[in-house]
């Protein structure tokens, strides 16, 4: 009887509408899903979910950034279809299906699989090279001991530990930190120790982040760790043990700082290289004096970023000559916690790919709902396109004003939610410049439309920061759940839906695929939203 199930769903459609379109702090009882639909197995899940949803009360189910709707475009018919029949499962469990899309911080959902260039980017000026028989030769200088003597690294950590250094830089330069490290044979086969490099005096914004698995065999095991200077003079660098988790010490023997030549050089308009001589200033052409420095391909990271390849080779009969001094001048990829890259929002190729994602998005889903999902960049600001906008938080608000402009000539009803954490000012505890940020974020809140919703999930500053946002008239979804193992910071949610100005519902947001507390969650909204009612 399709006919009478098409009735059926419609119903069930029409009365999930009506339901999310209704006034209250529970207005929305939303579950958030994060399956890519790359295996039959995720459509299966997907019913489940829904299932179990329909019947606890939930209204709204969002796809997140994860199922990769910002390159629904490129699918292939097997994973379109796929998608097609979970979404066809959750709107007969009556859940209004919402997307959320473009990945900025975690790319490879997004954007890197169409192009890996548009990675962002960090300037690295003033390389200099010099021609060897044919061969252009790294100017290596000299590198800076930052430890006086070996000593021990702890966890917990001691007062006598070393590794904190406080190292002068120089702008836009590329840098290594090498260092020498062995731990003892102990309960662990491998002992972390922890790399941060902060600017000088922050606390929790990372420039970079990263974990050196130490072989605790009593040998000594080197690590290089890159980062970009940015626009910064002094930078802070600690080395220790990881936490209290993983008890222990190591010797750290050696530290040293130096520049390196680029590494993960990024094509891409705002991203031009540049390679003229020392002496004269003349600039060389690529692709006649020096070989062309390559594109990357595939996906993000891949062969193309080997720091073993040397960017610039000089072709014969060109204009560079023996002996001459060179230098480049590019723009380079510096992942931020040893592995993470955030795509550039100030890249004007990213303007196609929001068009056609967003018509292929209104064509399988027809959303009204739409989850931008800017969330946790850590990367940007650096590259030309990015300058001629300007600080961090203009061109975060440019594009955050593109894609609702994008959306909004397809579907002029369109509504918009954001991920808080980039945006807050309780969030943001370094705001000044964020993580591996070339320029400031400070103020963003103040460039945002005020139409666009706020999906706060902060726990720490949830009174605080809901309430700023609700006195500047932003709707506010509140973000639940993440993965506990009983229901308990949950609650204080939802006790704060029922207390903040325009809150217009709840999420139960899970990036574990635990769903066990799926139907518990449901029923408290839905008790929730009828007590309400009432009073």
């Amino acid at each position: 009887m399709p006919g009478l199930r098409c009735c059926f769903s419609a119903v069930l459609l029409a009365s999930a509408a009506a339901v999310a379109g209704a006034d209250g702090p529970f207005a929305r009882r939303a579950v958030q899903i994060l399956f890519p639909y790359t295996s039959d197995e995720h459509v299966e899940q997907t019913k489940k979910i829904a299932k179990t949803a329909g019947a606890h009360g939930y209204n709204t189910v969002v796809f997140a950034s994860s199922v990769g709707l910002g390159m629904s475009h490129v699918w292939d018919a097997a994973r379109r279809e796929r998608f097609l029949e979970a979404k066809r499962a959750c709107e007969a469990a009556g859940l209004e299906s919402c997307v959320a899309m473009w990945s900025i911080g975690y790319a490879k959902e997004s954007f890197f699989p169409i192009d890996p260039n548009l990675v962002a980017a960090a300037p690295v000026f003033d390389t200099h090279y010099v021609v060897s028989n044919g061969v252009a030769v790294l100017r290596r200088k000299r590198a800076v001991g930052l430890l006086e003597a070996p000593g021990e690294i702890h966890s917990p950590r001691r007062e006598s530990d070393v590794g904190d250094f406080h190292v002068d830089v120089v702008p836009a330069r590329s840098y290594c930190l090498r260092l020498k490290l062995s731990a003892v044979p102990g309960k662990y086969e491998n002992w972390p120790v922890v790399v941060s490099v902060r600017r000088a005096g922050a606390k929790t914004d990372y420039i970079e982040h990263h974990v050196c698995k130490v072989k605790a065999d009593g040998a000594q095991h080197d690590f290089n760790v890159y980062f970009s200077s940015l626009d910064e003079r002094r930078l802070d660098i600690r080395v220790a043990g990881y936490n209290r988790t993983f008890p222990g010490h190591a010797t750290l023997a050696s530290a040293e700082l130096f520049q390196t030549e680029p590494r993960l050089i990024v094509r891409r308009h705002g991203t031009p290289v540049t390679v003229r001589s020392a002496a004269t200033g003349k600039v060389y052409v690529e692709g006649r004096d020096y070989a062309p420095i390559p594109r990357a391909r595939g996906t993000w990271p891949g062969p193309w970023n080997k720091p073993a390849q040397l960017p610039l080779r000089i072709l014969k009969g060109g204009a560079i000559g023996e002996g001459e001094e060179l230098v480049l001048d590019c723009y380079c990829s510096f992942p931020t916690w040893g592995k993470w890259c955030s795509a550039c929002m100030g890249a004007v190729e990213m303007d196609e790919i929001l068009e056609k994602s967003a018509a292929e998005t209104m064509r399988l889903v027809n959303p009204k709902v739409w989850f931008l999902s800017f969330d946790e960049v850590r990367t940007g600001g650096g590259c030309r396109d990015c300058q001629a906008i300007g600080d961090m938080a203009h061109v975060y608000a440019a594009f955050v004003k593109k894609a609702m402009a994008t959306v909004r000539r397809l579907r002029p009803d369109a509504e918009f939610y954001i991920w808080n954490d980039l945006v807050d000012p309780y969030a943001l505890q370094d705001h000044e410049k964020n993580a591996g940020m070339y320029s400031s974020m400070k103020g963003v809140w103040d460039l945002l439309p005020r139409d666009l919703g706020i999906g706060y999930w902060t726990y720490k500053w949830r009174e605080e920061g809901t309430r700023f946002f609700a006195e500047r008239g932003h709707p506010l979804l509140l973000c639940g759940y993440y993965d506990e193992k009983v229901l308990k910071r949950s609650l204080d949610w939802m006790d704060l839906a029922v207390r903040t100005p325009n809150c217009r519902g709840v999420m139960y947001c899970t990036w574990g695929n635990h769903w066990d507390l799926l139907g518990e969650f449901g029923d408290k909204m839905l008790e929730m939203s009828k007590k309400t009612e009432k009073e």
